[in-house]
């Protein structure tokens, strides 16, 4: 499980996001990283952590890298423009 928190000038939103290994969505992956295969379908959970109903998360970009800096030159996108 990965969270993230970010702060706003109007407030800190926490967020989340699972993999699991189906699309049950029934039990997340427990132990990271995982590796795909190009093309290999991902099943994904992303939502912001917050009483507030009214807030929305919406996933514009998305992508791994083989290392651990996100700005490697080498990466993959599984999600872009939403």
């Amino acid at each position: 499980m990965f969270y993230l928190t970010f702060a706003a000038e109007f407030g800190n939103f926490t967020f989340m996001m699972e993999m699991y290994p189906t699309a049950k969505y029934d039990t997340p992956y427990d132990t990271y990283p995982v590796q795909k295969d190009l093309n290999e379908k991902m099943y994904l959970e992303v939502k912001v952590l917050s009483n507030d109903s009214k807030l929305v998360l919406f996933p514009d970009k998305c992508w791994a890298t083989p290392s651990s800096d996100p700005e490697d030159d080498k990466s993959f996108a599984f999600i872009e423009d939403g």
